[in-house]
């Protein structure tokens, strides 16, 4: 069970008067718990928070940032998201007046002004900042490829702002993993080996928070074939 069902079923059994202590012989389906609109919302309103901490724990651990601020710095993100949720935009107007005045007041606490900046980044427009992995596009998958040298191009969807790492496989063992490509597109090197079979896979990173999106999957195959 996901913390997010997890959290959404306690909510539940706390509605219906039951107690929401482990219990082996309790298992309930969310998905099928009391439909009212108290339910509904508390559904819709868990999944927003729970992506909102999701994202801000991805920053925190992408700049570094001790495990032991992590509770002050959910609590700057949770503010945030809040005055989103509440319609105002934290890059423009009175939203982004009331971003700055909170920042102040948690660099006053000892948080770090860059890290917070970074948060606010990947929160604001109420999408959160979760980076969604790259589509693959070239080589066709299970393409047999034939090169005028043995490093054949991988390429991905387009992302503007976006690094972007990959990585080659031989029979499950990596070849070679390249990160921070600027574009979406990689020509392999070194040199691969005419007649074997190959996977890739790639993921993409936001400039601006350092948050880094999932490996696509199911990596796609490619065959190498010197003409």
């Amino acid at each position: 069970m996901t913390p997010l069902n997890k959290r959404i079923e306690n909510w539940v059994a706390h509605l219906q008067g039951e107690s929401i202590s482990p219990a082996a012989d309790r298992v309930l389906d969310v998905t099928n718990a009391i439909d009212t609109p108290s339910t509904a919302r508390y559904k819709n309103t868990a999944a927003i928070w729970y992506a909102a901490e999701t994202t801000i724990r991805l920053v925190l651990d992408t700049w570094g940032v001790s495990v032991a601020q992590y509770a002050m710095y959910i609590a700057f993100g949770r503010e945030l998201v809040k005055l989103s949720q509440s319609g105002w935009s934290l890059a423009t107007g009175y939203g982004k007046e009331m971003s700055t005045v909170l920042r102040h007041k948690w660099v006053d606490r000892g948080l770090s002004s860059a890290v917070m900046e970074a948060i606010q980044l990947a929160v604001q427009g109420g999408s959160f900042g979760l980076v969604t992995p790259p589509t693959p596009l070239l080589p066709a998958n299970n393409d047999i490829v034939s090169p005028h040298t043995l490093g054949p191009t991988l390429a991905c969807s387009v992302a503007a702002l976006h690094t972007f790492d990959f990585r080659v496989f031989h029979a499950g063992v990596l070849v070679v993993q390249h990160n921070d490509n600027a574009t979406e597109s990689w020509l392999v090197t070194p040199d691969l080996v005419s007649g074997n079979l190959y996977t890739w896979d790639a993921r993409k990173k936001e400039t601006a928070t350092g948050v880094y999106s999932e490996w696509f999957t199911p990596a796609w195959s490619f065959g190498i074939v010197m003409p």
